[in-house]
């Protein structure tokens, strides 16, 4: 089988889900607009699409942002290479990020004339949904042949009067368990506290090195590692960085910035307790990184993969705010017991429900509707 992945660019998250895909013996192929610094391409090595040279649906300041991530859809591939990578590929299933990005639809004329359409979106398949929504699912089952599958399921976790297209199939991010973190120890005489995001205010820094400072527990630290790649990436970190200082945390407060993918799996080891409380966070993947590294996680319920967390089994739903937050890292200050048993926990979360090989044979079931 020949499969193709057409995206704007390789996610790390995607390499256990590409390396078990291929190890299932299916030919992987990826076309992207553009790959980022830190990506893990020892499963494949993604083919680039050059862009255009005019660009009708940017602005003039979305072409100057390096921020690949907040254009993408809008960027116009060049068709030619494109048309020549499709036909080269010769794909028998064809993986579209989304169907209304400007390269997607620019490639959907020859999927859908020479191979079969598989859907992979990140909205949620239990949610509330107006009759205009269901119709306009039900056209786009169609479309795909009902292969359409997402690693979200609910958005929220309590959904009132909730609809699930049962069509669309539930794939969650596969992951497996660092070997170094089953032998890992959690401190008992301090908190060791992480975030990871791009240094952006919708990641709630700013809420997190102020949890930290309403406590006067020594013991407790936090590392954020973010990325800085744009302007508003430089600004957002110098804001945090003056507040670390304002707030007296320099001995405790720890920024990382641009740390290479391979160096992570050491960083959530060396850490106890994963924060995720970033508000609109459609789908994260770290915090399953930090449970395979064996780490507790707080994440907000809102977040699209928050399911992932089991809350008082291998950590804490809590919504983005600092009365509700600090009180949560003051108790676990208190409970070395609480951060080893969610550490463990986590672990045996990311064995029994995102084994690369299982997620893999349900996508392959998935194709053969």
């Amino acid at each position: 089988m020949r499969l193709l992945f057409l995206m704007p660019r390789f996610h790390s998250n995607m390499a256990p889900f590409v390396s078990a895909l291929c190890a299932a013996g299916v030919d992987v192929r990826m076309l992207v607009l553009g790959v980022g610094g830190g990506e893990d391409h020892a499963a494949v090595v993604p083919d680039v699409i050059p862009v255009s040279s005019r660009q009708p649906f940017l602005r003039a300041e979305c072409a100057a942002d390096k921020d690949f991530a907040r254009y993408a859809t809008r960027v116009l591939p060049a068709l030619a290479p494109l048309y020549s990578a499709l036909r080269s590929a010769r794909p028998d299933f064809v993986v579209c990020r989304g169907l209304t990005p400007v390269y997607i639809l620019c490639a959907l004329p020859f999927v859908l004339v020479r191979s079969r359409l598989v859907l992979y979106t990140q909205g949620a398949i239990v949610a509330r949904r107006g009759l205009r929504k269901r119709l306009g699912n039900a056209l786009i089952l169609a479309l795909c042949g009902g292969r359409w599958y997402s690693p979200v399921e609910r958005k929220s976790l309590h959904v009132d009067r909730a609809f699930a297209e049962r069509r669309m199939t539930y794939i969650p991010f596969s992951m497996r368990v660092d070997p170094l973190a089953r032998d890992r120890d959690w401190c008992v005489d301090r908190l060791r506290l992480l975030a990871v995001g791009k240094f952006l205010p919708r990641k709630n820094h700013e809420l997190l090195v102020r949890a930290l400072g309403a406590l006067t527990d020594e013991r407790v630290s936090l590392s954020i590692v973010g990325e800085v790649t744009t302007e508003s990436h430089r600004r957002h970190y110098s804001d945090i960085e003056s507040l670390v200082w304002e707030l007296g945390l320099t001995g405790r407060v720890q920024l990382l910035v641009n740390v290479p993918h391979a160096d992570m799996a050491g960083i959530y080891r060396s850490h106890d307790v994963y924060l995720q409380v970033s508000s609109d966070e459609p789908a994260s993947v770290s915090q399953l990184e930090a449970m395979a590294g064996g780490m507790g996680v707080i994440i907000d319920p809102t977040n699209g993969t928050a399911s992932y967390v089991v809350d008082g089994c291998n950590g804490r739903y809590c919504p983005p705010s600092l009365e509700l937050l600090a009180p949560i890292i003051a108790e676990l200050a208190n409970s070395p017991a609480i951060v080893a048993q969610w550490g463990r926990a986590s672990m045996d979360i990311v064995d029994r429900h995102h084994r690369p090989e299982d997620q893999v044979r349900t996508f392959l079931e998935m194709l053969s509707r």
